[in-house]
């Protein structure tokens, strides 16, 4: 009898200590399975916060539309180096970006910038439109690493007739400019000659020659034409909107504006040796 109730008293316990480590291993089990739910929820949330963030970054900013006329500086380079008045050197064009950056402005693109004047609206309050005229090979191994670092835009007015020249860009290079979304192309003529002493039908030849030759070698819509020298007459300016081109820019100093006409803009023509100082006054001023 004695014997009896030592034995049940224990498998009472055996049963009680069975019982427990079920118990302890279920819950455990739980936790694990909470715990893993738990970083399944905190890794969505997190990659949710990434993908908020980067569509934030990546979203375009909504234009402003204005009711009074828009002025914007297009400022006017030729070749990044040292030699003339038309030659910028890079350290010089270097430091005219950061400036551009530290102030706030943005640049535009040629596309943005037709945008812009069409529909009187921008992007944001300070906008500023940087060309290079001819397309030096030197805007390639120049201009364009120093764009890239800053993040900035340019539209580079190019002469199509002197592709084979030597010290001028080749379309490859053009194309590998063009595809980073940092670099426009717009028509500089074909062989940059005076339009207002030309005959209607060899200027009509300059302008519509350039523009189906950039439109075919980058698969583009070419809407910007740059005069030569800033030489046109009436009859280049029908000409142009013949072409369908949607701008043209002139040498004629200041900020380009509505009131001057689509198609002869001016321009701020920046030259070596300017200080920081008096660079942004140009840009702010004309």
């Amino acid at each position: 009898m004695k014997k009896r109730v030592l034995l049940g008293i224990a498998w009472g316990f055996m049963i009680l200590f069975l019982v427990s480590c079920h118990s302890e291993k279920t819950a455990k089990s739980n936790r694990q399975t909470i715990r893993i739910s738990q970083t399944k929820k905190d890794k969505k949330v997190t990659k949710n916060k990434i993908a908020t963030v980067k569509n934030k970054k990546t979203q375009a900013k909504p234009w402003k539309y204005y009711q009074q006329p828009i002025k914007i500086p297009i400022l006017m380079y030729h070749s990044i180096s040292s030699g003339n008045s038309l030659r910028v050197p890079p350290a010089q064009f270097a430091a005219e970006i950061v400036a551009l950056k530290q102030a706030g402005y943005y640049s535009l693109s040629a596309t943005e910038a037709v945008k812009a004047f069409t529909t009187n609206s921008l992007p944001q309050a300070k906008c500023v439109w940087i060309t290079l005229d001819d397309g030096y090979s030197d805007n390639y191994s120049a201009a364009f690493p120093i764009l890239k670092k800053y993040h900035y835009k340019a539209t580079i007015n190019y002469i199509t007739g002197f592709e084979q020249r030597n010290g001028y860009l080749t379309v490859e290079q053009m194309k590998q400019m063009r595809a980073t979304g940092l670099i426009s192309f717009a028509s500089h003529t074909v062989d940059h000659l005076d339009l207002n002493e030309l005959p209607a039908k060899q200027q009509w030849q300059e302008l519509d020659n350039a523009k189906q030759t950039l439109d075919s070698q980058l698969n583009q819509n070419t809407q910007v034409i740059a005069y030569p020298a800033g030489r046109y007459d009436q009859q280049t300016l029908q000409l142009v909107k013949k072409c369908n081109y949607q701008l043209g820019l002139t040498t004629h100093p200041g900020l380009a504006q509505k009131s001057q006409g689509f198609y002869s803009l001016d321009r701020v023509r920046i030259t070596p040796g300017l200080s920081t100082e008096q660079f942004l006054f140009l840009v702010k001023n004309g």
